[in-house]
Parts: structure tokens; C-alpha cells; sequence
């Protein structure tokens, strides 16, 4: 999870059923399971098969990668092809690419201070289609202005197919979860324990086409756990 701006390749909202194994020792855990994404009582149930390691080698820095490979069946979880970012292949009814995601994470904490790196890279991706874009990368920091208070900024490049798109940050617009290119910057506030406000804005480019518009957001937000 990025600490700064999370979500760009999992959101926190997808929590599938599964069975997960793993082992916690400290400074080093590690992870892996096997996910249902869509049961099927007719038909065939579409998986995914996850790993993740995680690591604090030194104070304040954390590293962390885990890989999310998905069934080749994954279009059936949605109703129409493609979408949400990921490119499309009509002839076949399905998506262009296969996914098979490599999700890296490092992060430092100095103080107040917050860095963060993210890397995303699709091995399914077909990249025979020149159109395909099958990495992307974000970089941002946070600073905590009290105990309850922070301001953050993070600048990332979505390739349409480093990741699926399907399970990708959903406050983002819904046909732009892969495939964009920009700046988010926010703040948040806990105003109490179960509650938290998140006023931030976006301004982002399509970068899959030629004719890439700009789209610009601004929401806040009220986060509540029970």
C-alpha cells in the first residue's frame, strides 16, 4: 500500500474471498493466497493468484512488492469490454492483454516527511500492439502537519495495461483507472476516530491517445469505519 496516495493498482474497496498463507517475522513478512474473483456455478470461477513481500531493512524505509496474476477470463467480472482504461480487442471479445501485475512500493519517513515510490509492470501485457502500455510508475510525499493533519502530492503515469483496471483506485474517473498521466494533490483530517475528511484535487491527461483531453477533479470526501 502507498503510503501517500494509495489505491493505483488494488483499491483498498476490493476484498475478495480466499485462502492466504503467510508468515510475520518483524522487519520481513511475506504473503500468498489464492483470491475468487467471480464464482460461476455454471461455468468456470475466475481466480487470481497473489504473493507479496515486505521489508523494513532500516528505520523509516520500507519496501514492497507483491504480484497479482489474474485468470485470462478476467473480462467476464464486467459487462461490457474493456473500459475503466484497459484496451479492448473486439475481434476476440475480451481485453488486448493478459495480466500478470508486479506492484512495487518504497517508501522513507523522515519526521514529519513522507516519500514514496510506486512501479507497476504488466507481464501479460501484449505489447506485439504498439498501443499497449504495459508500465507506469508514481512518485509523491506527505507531510503531517499535527497528529490529525496532512498534506500530500503525488505525480504518477498509468500505462492502459500495467495494471487491471477493473480493481484500480475507484475515485478516479471510471474510464480513466489505467491509461492516464498527472498530479493529485490533497489534504486529509481526522475528525475523530471512525471518521476522516479528504478534500483533494486532480488534473490528469488521457495518455493512450493522440487526442488526450485534460480532466480535472476536486472532491472531498468523508471516510467512515464501523
Amino acid at each position: 500500500k502507498n503510503p501517500v496516495w494509495s489505491g493505483l493498482a488494488w483499491d483498498d474497496d476490493v476484498q475478495p474471498e480466499g485462502m492466504v498463507f503467510g508468515r510475520d517475522e518483524g522487519a520481513f513478512s511475506w504473503t500468498a493466497g489464492e483470491y475468487v474473483l467471480d464464482e460461476n456455478g455454471s461455468g468456470t470461477e475466475t481466480l487470481m493468484t497473489a504473493a507479496e513481500i515486505k521489508m523494513a531493512p532500516v528505520q523509516g524505509f520500507g519496501l514492497s512488492a507483491a504480484l497479482y496474476d489474474y485468470d485470462n477470463n478476467v473480462d467476464a467480472l464486467f459487462g461490457r469490454v474493456g473500459g475503466k482504461g484497459n484496451l479492448d480487442n473486439v475481434s476476440e471479445d475480451g481485453f488486448e492483454s493478459d495480466f500478470t501485475v508486479l506492484n512495487a512500493i518504497a517508501s522513507y519517513k523522515m519526521n514529519e516527511l513522507l516519500f514514496a515510490a510506486e512501479y507497476v509492470k504488466n507481464f501479460g501485457a501484449n505489447t506485439d500492439n504498439a498501443d499497449v502500455e504495459d508500465t507506469g510508475y508514481a512518485a509523491g510525499f506527505s507531510y503531517a502537519l499535527d497528529d490529525t493533519n496532512k498534506v500530500y502530492y503525488q505525480y504518477a503515469d498509468i500505462g492502459n495495461d500495467s495494471i487491471f483496471a477493473g480493481f484500480a483506485q475507484d475515485d478516479l474517473p471510471s474510464d480513466l483507472r489505467s491509461g492516464w498521466a498527472g498530479n493529485i494533490i490533497g489534504w486529509r483530517r481526522d475528525l475523530g476516530d471512525s471518521i476522516r475528511a479528504h478534500l483533494w484535487m486532480m488534473a490528469v491527461t488521457d495518455s493512450g491517445y493522440d487526442d488526450a483531453a485534460d480532466d480535472y477533479r476536486i472532491r472531498l470526501d468523508f471516510n467512515m469505519k464501523f
